[in-house]
């Protein structure tokens, strides 16, 4: 009988039942861990650190320098590689400093997932359950949300691997108290 995650009260299964449910963690508060989680009908397992790090199967951040360094942290201190969920955190285009960070950390990340800005989970009372309604019930996307199901299907295809029969790391991940030097300014 699948146990249910205390963190989230989602029933989560062993890899010997089947797929697990996907977990989703987020490198701070406020990241849209709890949308992202919601799109994949997920676990959401609040805030990651780097104390006692949890694997989960989708680390979420912000579009910003400083919360993409936070992953790349993050991600090689989990037991497995995680999918990177990168949620625009305006309308416009990430800064180069953004880009570059994400293009140098692909290799060592099971995939990398832009979830574009959709501004009208601003004024939602409940953007997971907008975002929810929009992936997995009958609601009608705005021009912004058509999106939606598109990211759905890379988000699904990028952690199925890693629910069905998660793979452990060549290497086991390095102390945490090590910090990587790789994008210290």
């Amino acid at each position: 009988m699948p146990a249910p995650d205390p963190a989230s009260g989602v029933t989560a299964r062993d890899a010997s039942d089947g797929p697990q449910v996907p977990r989703v963690g987020g490198v701070a508060g406020g990241v849209g861990t709890t949308v992202v989680a919601a799109l994949l009908q997920g676990a959401d397992a609040g805030t990651v650190t780097a104390e006692g790090v949890e694997g989960v199967h989708v680390l979420v951040c912000r579009s910003t320098a400083s919360s993409v360094q936070a992953a790349v942290v993050l991600a090689a201190c989990m037991p497995l590689t995680p999918v990177l969920a990168v949620v625009a955190d305006c309308g416009d285009h990430p800064p180069a400093t953004v880009r570059h960070r994400l293009h140098m950390a692909e290799p060592n990340l099971t995939a990398i997932v832009r979830v574009p800005w959709w501004p009208s989970l601003r004024e939602a009372d409940d953007p997971a359950e907008r975002v929810a309604a929009l992936a997995w019930g009958d609601a009608t996307p705005s021009r912004s949300e058509r999106s939606v199901p598109g990211v759905l299907d890379a988000m699904v295809t990028a952690v199925t691997p890693l629910v069905v029969a998660p793979p452990t790391r060549a290497h086991p991940p390095p102390d945490a108290a090590t910090e990587p030097t790789a994008f210290v300014s």
